[in-house]
This record gives C-alpha cells, structure tokens and sequence, in this order.
C-alpha cells in the first residue's frame, strides 16, 4: 500500500469514530440534555471530517460537512437556541453525513435531497430558495431594539496571503482545493512567488518552497472566507486582508508583537457581522490537520489485525504453557519442583498479558446504546406510541467483537418491544397505566461474563396466541400442555409472531430467531420472563472475550470436557445417602439444607460408562439457580483457549466452543445454560458420533 492510500484510511477509520461520537452528541441533544460540550463535540467531530476531505478533494463531503458545520457553529455561538432548533434536520443531517462518508470510501457518488439542504440553509437564518417544511422551520430571533441591523455587505477586494509550510505536499494537501474553495467566492486574481525555490540539483520534490498571494472581489465576509479554507491550511499558513487592510499590511500574521491581519480586520470600521469579525478574529482550529496525525501524543492507531494476532499469539502461548505443565510431571521430583517454578512464573506472566491484550480490544457497550434512543424515536412517530428508553451501564466494557454483533439483536428486541410490548396510549390509559411506556436496556459484568437485559412495562407475550399459532403449524401436539416459561420460548422459534398484522416494524416471524442464532454463535446465550399485563424482560448472557477462559476440566467416562470456571458454585464428592430419587426417574441433590437438580454428564452426552460418578460439580444457570452434575473425575483448574467448534465441525447441543488441552487433544467446552434444557427434551442425548466415534 503506498503513503497516500495508507493515509486516507486513516482518515476513514477516523471518520467512523467521529461519526460514532457525532451521533452521541446528537442524541444528547435530541433528549434535551445537551451541554456546551456537546455542541462543541458535535461541531469538532464535523469540523475533522471536513478538514481531512478537503485534503482529499471529496468536495461533495466538505460542501456538506461545511453546510452542517454552519448550523452547529449557529448553536454553539448562540445564535439559535438548542430547544428552539429543529432537531429532526440535524439527526437527519447526521445520517447523511455517515452516508457520504462510507460513499466516499467507495469512491460513490450521494445524491442528497434539497429539502435537507433548504433546512439547513434556513437552520443558519440563510434564505431558501423555495419555502421550508414546517417541521423544519425556526423563528428568527429579533435583533436588540438599540442595535441597527448590519448593511449588507459590499463587493470589494480581499486579499489571502498563502504561506504553507515546507511540509504541505507531504500532509496529502493540494493547494488547487484552496484556491478552487477561493474562486467560489467571487473573481479570483493568483500571484505565485517561487522566490524561495533552490537550485535544481538540490530540489526535493516533496518541499513545498512556494508561497501565494491571492485576491478576490466578493462581498463575502472574512470570517467566511477562513472558515472555507482553514480546513486545509493551519492558522499560522494564511492571513485574511479586508479592503483596505491589504494595502499597510506587510507582515505575515503573529510574528512578535506585531498583530495579526485577523485582528486588525476586526479593528477596522466594515460591514463584517460582529460574529464574523470573531470568527476572523480566532478562527477555530482544526481538530485533525492532516489525516492520520492527532493532537496530543498520548495515544497511538493500531489495526485491529495486529490485535487480533497478538490475542492469537497469547492463546499459543496458554496452549504451549499447558503442554509444559503435562511434561513437567513427567520429570524426576527434583528436576520437577524447579521447572513447576519457572512455570507459575510464566503463568503469572501470561495472564498479565492476556489482561493487557483484553484491556486493548475492550469497548464500552455505550458505542451500541447511543444508537437506541434515536431508534425508539423513530418507532414512536411511525407507531403512534409513546415510550421512555432508558439506559444503563452503559460504560461496561466488552470484547470488541462482541460489541460489533450486539447492534442487530438489540435492535431486533427494541422493535419488538415498542410494536408487540408496549401498548397504544389510548389502551394505556385504559389499563391504569401512564401513557408512555418505559423500555430499560442495561449492562453489567457477573463474573466471567457481561448480562445485558432488555425490559418493557407493556402487556407481556400473548402466550395463547404463539401456543395456537405453534398448533396451527404442527410445532406441538394438540393435546400437549406447556409451561409458562416453553410457551414464552416458542418466540425463537422461526416463523412465529404474536402480531396481528404485519407491519413495515415487525410480524412476518423474522427476528428473535435470529436474535438467539447470533447470541448462541458468540457463545452466548438468550432468556425471556414475561409476565401478562406487566411487560417482557429478555436477558442476554454474553463472555468478556472470545479468545480465553479459566476452566475446570472434568472426566466423563473416557472423555474430557471444561466447565466455564464463572459457572461453578463448588465441586465436592458424591455422597449417595444425600442423593434423593424422583418419580420419572429424576434425582434431587440435598446440599445444606438446600436441593439441586443433579444430572449424570456421561449419560446427558450419551458416553460410555467406565464407573461410578464419585464427583460432582454445582453450576449455576439462568434458569437453576443450583444445578448438580455428576462427573467421574476432576481433573483439575487452567486457564484454556476458545476455538470455535461451527467453523471447524458442527454446533453441538450443550457445548459452546472447544478447546486444545496440554497433551495435544481436543475438549468441549460445555454450555451450562443450555444443560437443564437438554435434561427436559430427552433423558438420553443420541451419542455424539462424528467427534469421538459412536460410544
């Protein structure tokens, strides 16, 4: 990849995180609790998209982001009051902005609607060419009674002095954009002086050793003037003349005590709007001058490949570390005590690079949560219905791969919580209820683990109509009954929706099936309370990390598996006289005063018996809070790596990854949460031929 190329991903990488902060900002605006930090940080984050496509040459980008700029620097300056300002036009602007932006990557063209580009105009008390939706029109604010509108102003010359430094070419920069941004302003008159150009031999084509002078006959302002053109320059780059300024004006600007030409413009008696002559006066520094380069240098771009190499790297790391803990017991005492040390030193090292590694790849899930409360906007215009979305947790980190497959199902369930959950106001009111309704979405970490739920206070899941829909298409028996909990988890089922019509939101079926297919994939897993006329809670159950986990590896029969170490309560051994039978063949295990579910993980998975099951280890799950599994050994606690076992086999029904212990061979990782399910459906799984043989 050449230098130019690498630079402009750079520059697109930003773009994303300047859009991810820009929708943020919105947002906060949108609910009414913007700061001036806020506006200031939606402004920036505009500003740094258009100073780097400027760079570029995207011109459809920079004209845009300079439109949407005006608008944001209009609320910053007060000009236009936030809760007098049509907030639809800028989460629309926003939109567009991350659309052109993506274009641009593609090297795609946008068309961008003129409404939006009228609202935008008429958002800065410009004057549109034809009249503004109402939804989109602000009332001006009057001028103090003692203060005399502005005249208009008149066309005169303005002279920019053009001063780059050395490092222009080298900063991706053409100077044709600065002057094409000049002749938008009116007739443009360009002298080059090219007095400072060395001798051939010694010439770097890279150093930019010229300087311009260039004048241009407008009636444009001078703060617009700089605010056209110091997305591609530096303050320090260019002065701005007005009128007769250019005339005694000999001295570039701020060279010792001598003032600059932007204030002496704000000095002198013109038609230049006080806003405007501030602007010329402290124009606003670019937040990126180039792209790739940051201000401050106390963090560092890397691409996420490396990171995900490296996290690679310390899970060969992990398996190469259990292979030497499996040798070292092969060795004489002696020679073992001296190499076990060397090994909890490795070990203690090792898992402080993991930790290092995991902080790198760790987001807030609030990079997904900002999106939410637009989404619940939108919904209630389209639906007629009223709601309160409110967050928590947001600052709870997760691995980043995660974080990027949790948009879709929290999008899905958002849907599904506003057009199935919530009810219109009108049935509300009716219900006792308040007319707006309330969807919680919050995040925390329960050990080894991040819990994300997802609740509303609506009229909970119409478990008739998913049990008749189920029997209509044959998913169970007429004469079967089910559960409170079974019928609420026939909504993962493909096809089944409790909506009475479809809708452009929801009711074709198509969704939560999905939802529980890509939280499964991540080793996750997906649970659902609801109850009637009080609302629905769904709780997804994700791992902080797909790369490792400490584990417990146990023995069933002649096979091997690992327990998620966050899942166990506590292993003990299997007193008989406290395992208690129940009718259909079921047992009970009484545990201080307490019972516990116990299974027989060999006779679950459909393994070969080789003795009795003398441990047992107690996990707990989203549906038993205790649950006993009966194993023949515990072989011990280590810390393993996650591979996914779809990718490389088939999923398999209570086992969640897989793993590569220290003698070389493969073992399954287990589910605790799908393992009370598996004991409901069938006392015997069918033998998990394929992996092993048939046992």
């Amino acid at each position: 990849m050449d230098a130019l190329a690498e630079i402009r991903g750079i520059y697109f990488d930003e773009c994303d995180e300047f859009t991810g902060l820009l929708e943020g900002y919105l947002a906060a605006m949108a609910e009414g609790r913007a700061t001036s930090e806020d506006i200031n940080g939606a402004f920036r984050a505009v500003h740094s998209i258009k100073g780097g496509a400027g760079a570029f040459g995207l011109s459809a980008l920079v004209n845009f982001a300079h439109r949407f700029e005006a608008c944001l620097d209009a609320l910053r300056s007060g000009r236009v009051s936030v809760h007098a300002a049509p907030i639809d036009v800028l989460l629309q602007a926003g939109d567009v902005l991350t659309n052109l932006v993506q274009a641009s990557r593609d090297g795609a063209t946008l068309p961008i609607d003129s409404g939006l580009l009228e609202a935008l105009e008429a958002f800065c008390g410009g004057t549109p060419k034809q009249a503004v939706p109402a939804e989109f029109a602000i009332e001006p604010e009057p001028a103090p009674a003692e203060e005399a509108a502005p005249p208009a102003p008149s066309r005169r010359p303005v002279t920019v002095r053009i001063t780059p430094d050395a490092d222009l070419f080298r900063r991706a920069i053409d100077p044709r954009v600065v002057f094409e941004a000049l002749a938008g302003f009116g007739a443009l008159e360009l002298t080059c002086d090219t007095s400072a150009i060395p001798p051939l031999d010694s010439l770097d084509p890279l150093t930019c050793h010229l300087a311009w002078t260039a004048v241009v006959n407008t009636d444009a302002t001078p703060g617009a003037i700089v605010e056209a053109i110091d997305c591609f320059l530096a303050d320090h780059e260019f002065t701005v003349l007005d009128g007769s300024d250019a005339d005694h004006a000999s001295a570039p600007a701020n060279q010792g005590d001598t003032p600059s030409p932007q204030a002496d413009a704000v000095a002198q008696p013109g038609p230049a709007a006080s806003a405007d002559a501030a602007a010329v006066a402290k124009p606003e520094p670019a937040a990126v001058t180039a792209p790739g380069r940051r201000a401050g240098g106390g963090t560092i771009r890397v691409d996420l490949d490396r990171i995900d190499k490296l996290m690679n790297l310390v899970g060969e790391i992990v398996i190469t570390q259990s292979m030497l803990t499996e040798r070292a017991t092969m060795l004489p005492k002696r020679e073992a005590a001296v190499f076990v040390d060397a090994l909890f030193s490795l070990n203690r090292q090792t898992r402080e690079l993991q930790d290092n590694v995991m902080a790198v790849r760790a987001q807030p899930v609030k990079v997904v949560f900002q999106r939410l409360p637009r989404l619940v906007r939108e919904l209630e215009r389209s639906l007629g219905k009223k709601a309160e979305l409110k967050l928590a947790g947001e600052d709870t980190e997760v691995d980043k791969t995660i974080v990027e497959e949790l948009a879709d199902p929290l999008i899905h369930m958002i849907r599904n919580a506003m057009d199935h959950g919530l009810e219109s106001p009108e049935d509300r009111l009716a219900a006792g209820k308040p007319q707006e309704g309330v969807i919680r979405v919050s995040a925390e970490h329960r050990g080894s683990r991040i819990l994300i739920s997802i609740s509303d206070d609506g009229k909970g899941i119409d478990r008739d109509r998913l049990i008749e829909k189920a029997r209509s298409r044959g998913l169970i028996a007429p004469d079967v009954d089910l559960t409170p909990e079974e019928a609420d988890n026939l909504i993962f089922h493909p096809g089944l929706s409790t909506a009475a019509k479809v809708t452009d939101v929801s009711g074709r079926g198509v969704g939560m099936d999905v939802v529980r297919r890509n939280v499964e994939a991540l080793g996750g897993r997906i649970t659902v309370e609801s109850s009637p006329g009080r609302g629905c809670k769904f709780t997804l159950g994700l791992p902080l990390t797909l790369a490792v986990l400490d584990g417990m590896i146990v023995r069933a029969g002649a096979e091997r598996f690992v327990f998620p170490l966050s899942s166990i309560v506590e292993t003990m051994q299997l007193d008989s006289r406290s395992v208690e039978p129940l009718p259909g063949g079921r047992s009970v295990l009484r545990l201080r005063g307490e019972v516990a579910p116990i299974i027989r993980l060999r006779d679950l998975l459909g393994i070969r018996a080789l003795g009795n099951e003398p441990n047992v280890v107690i996990v707990e799950t989203d549906s038993v809070p205790r649950l006993a599994i009966a194993v023949d050994e515990i072989v011990g606690q280590q810390q393993v790596v996650v591979k996914n076992l779809e990718s490389s086999f088939r999923r398999v029904e209570g086992v969640s990854a897989a793993t590569i212990l220290g003698d070389g061979l493969v073992a399954l990782i287990l589910d605790v949460d799908a393992l009370p399910a598996m004991t409901q459906t069938s006392r015997r799984a069918p033998p998990m031929t394929g992996m092993y043989g048939a046992a």
